[in-house]
């Protein structure tokens, strides 16, 4: 609320965000909320965008008018691409989501060079979190050939790009590649419907402070598992994409994701696992979670996903 309360009182026509997905989430609600008028923590609430039982969202109320964003990523979040923010209630730890289709950042700036001062392994876990965009757009209920088509090259940058950064930080091309998996990988934003990866990613980032990147690497696996039975065609062509055919998609992930010195457990982390049944009672109304196409109706099956990702 301080910074919409600033871009309000300065009557910003404009504002330049330069980081990661959290910074550049960040600004698009706080554009959205001195757009409309939105001065505390009630009328921010009241601006969430409420999911029906399928995971379709609602629009949030109003929209930003007069106040351009530009965008210059850091990381592989994919958030600049996003017509969705996420902003999380600290005191009851629950992720609320904004939606609406003027919430995107009008310009966005890929510049490889400057993320060569981000973090490796925070470069690293946003591009499995990039990944995860990619791999849910293609197991999403609303997949079609368009948004496939560029998920499954979006997959090929980025298992090209991570692996040589890996090998080499510096490596300028190496880092474009990444960022050119990342726009292709958000060509599903907006267009289809994650699922349990995202939504359950959400809760634990909220509840346990894990970085929604390192959320990506410890879940993505077990959800493929969880969903492996509604959609064997799919997960086949997901593990081909990183070059297995002789193991299932959610052990091709994880190879790949441990391959890149990457947690891929949730006991890998410092999370209570007492916190897992808030993570899955919290979890449960996420409209991505909603939108999982092996449907999820119970506690019970989100505590299943957490305790194989554990």
């Amino acid at each position: 609320m301080d910074l919409s309360a600033e871009i309000r009182d300065k009557h910003a026509d404009a504002v330049v965000v330069i980081g990661g997905g959290s910074a550049i989430d960040a600004v698009k609600i706080a554009t959205l909320a001195a757009s409309v008028g939105v001065k505390d923590q009630s009328g921010l609430l009241a601006m969430r965008a409420i999911p029906d039982a399928t995971g379709v969202q609602q629009p949030s109320p109003g929209e930003r008018a007069g106040i351009a964003i530009i965008a210059v990523p850091t990381t592989l979040s994919g958030a600049e691409f996003g017509l969705i923010g996420g902003a999380t209630q600290t005191n009851v730890g629950i992720k609320h989501l904004y939606r609406s289709d003027t919430l995107a950042p009008d310009i966005v700036i890929f510049d490889p060079v400057l993320s060569i001062e981000t973090p490796i392994d925070l470069w690293l876990t946003t591009g499995i979190r990039s990944i995860d965009h990619a791999v849910e757009t293609i197991l999403s209920r609303d997949a079609n050939p368009f948004t496939n088509a560029l998920a499954f090259d979006a997959l090929a940058l980025l298992r090209q790009g991570l692996c040589a950064t890996k090998q080499n930080p510096a490596n300028v091309p190496a880092r474009h590649k990444g960022q050119l998996g990342n726009w292709l990988a958000a060509a599903g934003i907006g267009r289809v419907r994650y699922g349990a990866s995202h939504g359950i990613g959400h809760q634990l980032g909220a509840v346990a402070g894990v970085p929604h990147g390192v959320t990506s690497c410890v879940l993505l696996p077990a959800v493929l598992a969880y969903n492996a039975a509604v959609t064997p065609g799919r997960q086949k062509a997901i593990a081909s994409a990183f070059g297995r055919t002789d193991v299932s998609a959610a052990e091709a992930v994880r190879d790949f994701i441990s391959s890149l010195g990457l947690p891929v457990r949730i006991s890998e982390l410092q999370v209570d696992r007492r916190d897992l049944i808030r993570i899955a009672e919290t979890s449960i109304d996420n409209a991505f979670v909603r939108a999982n196409l092996r449907p999820i109706t119970t506690v019970e099956d989100v505590q299943e996903i957490l305790e194989t990702a554990w």
